[in-house]
């Protein structure tokens, strides 16, 4: 601690002592990591850190095909094992795939490195990569039927589909629910859908981007039909007559987590960190997050005393209020995102999409029918009179600022259903129009465009 403050020091081999370390942006690493394929762009070029990249990346894929057949005969396990014991983003073969598997070998020998055998062997076969086209992480074969910019519609077999998405960062944007809408119309001809994706998250949420741009342009009706087009695929997914189960891991935020909330199932890896996340942006989820929240809460209460109500939507109020993001697939269940019978929990990531086939097939072979339309029960005007004397007292005691505090009242009419009596039905869709109104009555506030601008700028929320 200096001064208070939590600081970083590293050694100054020089000077043999510690000094604070000092964070610097190399241009090159910044470069690459906007590019399509920052290994690629990082390894290939003349400069001192391209060299020392690829000398590194060099010996360190050198030595993992050595190592084939000596620890193993199928270098997939090699992959597999430094994912999931080293936490590695790709494992060395898929770097290599990633680097270009003939122009890399090339490259090597031209250096004077020994390359094993058994690779010279697959380049001279006419293999130009070690994982091809129809192939995944998941070992599955997978035909591909229709794709654009930010997803894949795959066949994985047994009439079964597979969405994946593939948009930077897995964003939900326009792309990914044009997919979505026709993945649910191929669902008339198929068995049942999973969703998810392969790398280091299942999704960031929902494209901030877009939001932003339609906002500065005055884009007001773009924006609403972009909302409503998200929460259509989404409650379209929920009842289309197959099943359509979701495979979690990593961040799983905001429009991700409303995706798989939609789902008949949700296969989810233990390590999966799912929360609606928009209120850190000023905004309140609106692709159907705080109405499958409301739904699920009131599935929980069997005997629905005023207080017992109450105190479950509070819960769930604060958890969204509060952008609480789960510590794992155990803990989504305790802030209320599922219940405890819609997740199969996976300890191996690579096997979520298969087991996700797995769970369709046995919902298929118990003679699956799609969920009916049930209208909800909500607190109106008596739940959200609680919430706001909750909210005052938070703001009263400098816990949160006016606007989260503005914030928090958005949440709470959502959850609530507006000024309405206490027990009134209303049908879903009557909740996903409050959550887009919500959203876009915040989207014209000052204090919400700058913390979108804040998050987009610097990767961190604003208070104000």
């Amino acid at each position: 601690m200096v001064d208070g403050k939590r600081t970083f020091l590293v050694k100054d081999l020089k000077a043999n002592e510690y000094v604070p370390f000092d964070k610097v942006k190399n241009e090159k690493v910044m470069s690459a990591l906007k590019s399509d394929n920052k290994y690629k762009t990082i390894a290939y070029g003349s400069d001192i850190e391209n060299q020392f990249v690829w000398e590194t990346l060099k010996h360190t894929l050198l030595y993992s095909a050595s190592l084939v057949p000596e620890i193993t005969d199928d270098f997939k396990m090699i992959d597999k094992a430094m994912r999931a014991g080293f936490n590695w983003e790709l494992g060395p073969f898929e770097i290599w795939d990633k680097l270009g598997l003939k122009e890399s070998v090339e490259r090597m020998l031209e250096e004077g490195d020994t390359v094993p055998n058994w690779i010279l062997a697959m380049i001279e076969d006419g293999k130009s990569s070690f994982y091809s086209e129809e192939k995944s992480t998941s070992e599955m074969k997978q035909t591909l039927i229709v794709e654009n910019s930010g997803a894949k519609i795959w066949h994985i077999g047994d009439d079964i589909l597979f969405l994946e998405i593939i948009s930077k960062g897995h964003v939900i944007n326009s792309d990914v629910i044009e997919m979505m809408e026709k993945a649910t119309s191929l669902l008339e001809t198929y068995e049942g859908l999973v969703i998810s994706s392969y790398g280091k998250n299942f999704s960031v949420g929902a494209d901030l981007g877009t939001i932003a741009h339609l906002v500065e342009n005055d884009s007001w009706e773009e924006l609403e039909q972009l909302i409503e087009r998200l929460q259509y695929a989404n409650l379209n997914l929920k009842y289309a007559k197959k099943p359509v189960v979701t495979a979690n891991f990593g961040m799983t935020l905001g429009g991700g987590a409303e995706v798989s909330m939609h789902s008949d199932h949700i296969v989810s890896y233990p390590e999966t960190y799912l929360g609606l996340v928009e209120v850190g942006v000023g905004l309140v989820p609106a692709g159907g997050g705080c109405k499958e929240m409301v739904r699920r809460s009131s599935q929980k209460i069997s005997k629905r005393t005023k207080q017992d109500w109450l105190v479950e939507v509070k819960e769930i109020w604060r958890t969204i209020a509060m952008g609480q993001v789960s510590s794992s697939s155990f803990d989504a269940i305790n802030k209320g995102y599922f219940l405890e019978n819609e997740i199969t929990h996976q300890f191996r990531q690579e096997k979520l999409v298969e087991t996700a086939k797995q769970v369709i097939q046995d919902l298929n072979n118990k003679h699956y029918r799609a969920p009916l339309k049930k209208e909800i029960p909500v607190l109106g005007s008596t739940g959200m009179g609680a919430i706001e004397m909750e909210i005052n007292g938070m703001k009263e005691g400098q816990f949160i600022s006016e606007y989260d505090g503005q914030l928090a009242k958005s949440v709470a009419t959502v959850l609530c259903g507006g000024d309405l009596p206490i027990g009134t039905m209303v049908t879903e869709e009557y909740l996903l129009s409050l959550e887009k109104d919500m959203f876009l009555e915040l989207c014209h506030k000052e204090q919400t465009q700058n913390r979108i601008k804040h998050m987009l700028t610097t990767g961190k929320p604003l208070r104000n």
